[in-house]
């Protein structure tokens, strides 16, 4: 009888087992699919209209010139109308020099480097980075794919993420090199832990630094808390009848 439950739960496993690798295989299928989707739409609206993660990366340029004295930016796609349209309406809105250019390498050569793309293969490696770069690697959030190498992230001598557990869920980047044996999770810390000056950053003006964006909902919180407290104050919007939701978290 023993015997039998034995067998029995070997099957059952054997079963769940091979349904999981189905249902992998599905989840894989369905993910090249909506990357080649994306893709076409990205080289579609080239010349017709303005990709999600155009705004997403005109956010990247406008924190960076809100927190350092930004002269100049370049831009890189793969479509040159819309990096050129961009670069137009970056330099118009921020007053700054941003110039479009034809190699990613030009684009990678600058002090501060923001990546914002659909990539499934990195886009970006240590090759083209030079010394005292600082990366924000704010595109993937997903476990399969990459839009930095492995060697970059070598190259770092500090690394930053949102949130250590849900990176090792989402930032496919850091999976990638953690499986390939190269680099470890240890030399990752938590953007918060930086903040709060619990881990120290840059100590050298030559060290490369990295920050792996995977984006967790107390970060929106924050933010709304804060325009919602400057709108607040400046009297600016309409208060919704019976809304209580900041005094609450307060």
């Amino acid at each position: 009888m023993a015997a039998k439950r034995k067998r029995a739960a070997r099957s059952r496993s054997t079963d769940q087992s091979a349904r999981l690798e189905r249902l992998n295989e599905q989840n894989r299928a369905l993910r090249k699919t909506v990357h080649a989707l994306m893709d076409r739409v990205e080289r579609a609206m080239d010349d017709h209209g303005t990709p999600f993660f155009w705004f997403q990366a005109a956010a990247q340029l406008e924190a960076a010139c809100a927190v350092r004295p930004i002269d100049e930016a370049v831009v890189y796609s793969r479509g040159e109308a819309r990096r050129r349209a961009f670069a137009e309406e970056c330099s118009a809105r921020l007053g700054i020099t941003v110039r479009a250019v034809d190699r990613p390498q030009d684009a990678a050569a600058c002090d501060i480097v923001a990546t914002i793309t659909n990539a499934t293969d990195p886009v970006l490696d240590a090759g083209g980075v030079g010394r005292g770069t600082h990366i924000n690697a704010a595109g993937n959030n997903r476990a399969d794919d990459a839009e930095i190498a492995a060697d970059l992230l070598d190259a770092a001598s500090m690394v930053f993420i949102d949130d250590i557990q849900q990176g090792k869920a989402e930032a496919g980047e850091i999976i990638r090199a953690v499986d390939a044996g190269g680099f470890a999770w240890n030399r990752v810390a938590e953007l918060g832990d930086l903040v709060a000056g619990r881990v120290s950053g840059r100590s050298d003006a030559a060290e490369i630094t990295l920050f792996k964006s995977i984006g967790i909902a107390i970060e929106d919180i924050a933010v709304a808390r804060r325009v919602y407290a400057l709108a607040t104050a400046r009297g600016a919007g309409e208060a919704l009848p019976g809304s209580s939701l900041w005094s609450t978290i307060d």
